[in-house]
């Protein structure tokens, strides 16, 4: 992924017969010398790179154990360009976050609740909206899968390509 001023530079792998191995790493996009590299672990994986690449958005699903059983939840974290956590795997049983968008600015996130609905945060990690309601696919009931995004500028706006061929836009009202 390059940002849109050309200046950074961010590469994502995965080896391992199941591809579970995976990393991230940034480099300089004139000499392609890495400037750092770490542990990009869990399925699901979603990056997103802020316009001018200095804050990068990560989501992934890791398998979490708890006193009555494991089962996957996604994290969210955010990275400076230098690849310092700004926010460190934000997710729970309760907030299942996979990754739809960081606006161009990269001081707003949008999430998927998991089904519960969208939620946007601010650069710190916490709550600015949500929205409850997803678009249900009617061909399955379930809420629509979001294949591709797109953000303005600010964050405030978003525009989805859904999986049932239909585009949404979603507006923030904070």
């Amino acid at each position: 992924v390059l940002s849109a001023d050309g200046r950074v530079l961010l590469l994502r792998s995965a080896v391992g017969p199941d591809r579970s191995d995976a990393r991230i790493a940034r480099a300089d996009p004139a000499t392609g010398t890495l400037l750092w590299e770490r542990p990009f672990p869990g399925d699901d994986r979603r990056l997103a790179l802020s316009a001018d690449g200095a804050r990068i958005a990560l989501s992934s699903a890791v398998l979490v154990r708890h006193a009555d059983g494991a089962g996957p939840e996604h994290k969210l974290s955010l990275l400076s360009a230098d690849g310092a956590p700004i926010v460190r795997e934000k997710g729970s049983r309760f907030f299942d976050p996979r990754l739809v968008a960081l606006s161009a600015t990269g001081d707003r996130v949008t999430v998927c609740d998991g089904d519960r609905g969208m939620t946007t945060l601010d650069a710190q990690g916490r709550t600015l909206t949500r929205r409850v309601v997803l678009p249900v696919d009617p061909d399955t009931g379930r809420p629509a899968a979001f294949l591709e995004t797109q953000a303005t500028p600010d964050g405030r706006a978003l525009l989805v390509r859904r999986g049932d061929a239909h585009l949404t836009f979603f507006v923030s009202v904070d």
